[in-house]
Order: structure tokens, then sequence, then C-alpha cells
């Protein structure tokens, strides 16, 4: 169980570095967050996309709607372009 806080901690912590980066590919936090979820147990991975998912049902702009979904992708969290449509 203490395994799976720090992990969940590890991840916050990238994601909250990533958020400070400018979006793209070539942001300075993205080998990071990529890193913190391939160290993910595939469980945590799913509850992440999950959770993307239901995020994105409530984002009703397309701009901040695509931005997200290529801020998800840079944190290794497969989205579709139609996630939560």
């Amino acid at each position: 169980m203490q395994q799976t806080a720090a992990m969940e901690q590890q991840m916050m912590e990238a994601v909250q570095r990533a958020s400070a980066a400018p979006p793209g590919p070539a942001g300075p936090n993205a080998a990071p967050v990529a890193a913190a979820m391939g160290q993910m147990p595939p469980e945590m991975k799913a509850m992440m996309a999950q959770n993307a998912k239901l995020a994105l049902q409530v984002v009703k702009d397309p701009d901040q709607r695509k931005l997200l979904i290529e801020q998800y992708r840079i944190a290794g969290i497969p989205i579709d372009d139609d996630a939560g449509s």
C-alpha cells in the first residue's frame, strides 16, 4: 500500500512539473513524465486513462480539449481525439 502511495505521489509531482512546461513534445518535462508513467503498474495507468476521459467529458472548448489531449499523450496516457465526446 505504501508503494502505491509513493508512486501516486511521484506521478502527481511529475504531472505538476509537466503542467508548468509548455505543451508539446519539446517541453522540458516530457521525458520525466513519460518515464514516471513507464514505472506505474498497469492498473494505475488504466485508472489515469479513465480519469482523463472523465475530465475531458466536461471540456466543451475545442481548443482547450485539444490542448488537454496533447498533454495527456505527452504524459503517456493514451487518449483518442473523440474521447469523452
